[in-house]
């Protein structure tokens, strides 16, 4: 073999080498591209949180029953509500709210003909029919009052705390109480007092 047969060889050996070592290092420079984007097996896992708004409505608040001694809560929740209003118009406290709520009681054992659509109408007349509505307005003694009005529950609620307030209501509640069901010297007004009183505390 000549002198320049073997540095042919020589030359293209030494280019076979230098393109083996160029494809090496290529294909280990990708490898560790791949490496620097694998995720360690310790790395936390992110989880994307999706804010979700939920309405909540808040329940009413229950209403406080004097006594349930009916099978209509629905009505005695109403007469509850409405003098829970009016005492608050004249800065009374709870005490005001039961004793509208016992005298409605005693006139007329919550037993009504018609209770809707803020009419009040118990179920009998006392006095030969001239009490009226549901707080049994004399009509002989005020004459002012229409039955139209005295059967509303509101309107006549409102006349019977304003009676009594007329009579020295609330410092004088007994003596105020005994003259909404007549005069206090008579001692059936006496026991008209008790059965209200009784009614609260029982």
């Amino acid at each position: 073999m000549t002198k320049k047969r073997k540095a042919k060889i020589a030359k293209q050996k030494a280019i076979a080498l230098l393109l083996a070592i160029a494809i090496g290092s290529a294909v280990i420079g990708h490898a560790g591209e791949k490496e620097a984007y694998k995720m360690p097996q310790d790395a936390p896992i992110v989880k994307k949180v999706v804010s979700v708004q939920v309405e909540v409505k808040q329940a009413s608040a229950p209403v406080n029953l004097i006594k349930l001694i009916t099978n209509k809560p629905e009505v005695e929740t109403e007469v509850y509500e409405i003098a829970s209003k009016l005492c608050a118009e004249k800065n009374h406290g709870d005490y005001c709210v039961k004793d509208l709520v016992a005298i409605l009681n005693n006139e007329t054992r919550f037993n009504f003909k018609v209770f809707e659509d803020g009419k009040c109408i118990p179920n009998g007349y006392s006095d030969n029919g001239l009490a009226m509505g549901c707080y049994q307005i004399y009509s002989p003694a005020h004459p002012e009052v229409e039955r139209d009005q005295a059967e509303n529950l509101e309107w006549s609620m409102r006349w019977a705390l304003n009676y009594l307030t007329g009579k020295g209501y609330p410092k004088y509640r007994s003596f105020a109480i005994r003259s909404y069901n007549g005069s206090p010297s008579n001692p059936r007004t006496l026991a008209y007092l008790k059965t209200v009183n009784d009614f609260i505390n029982n």
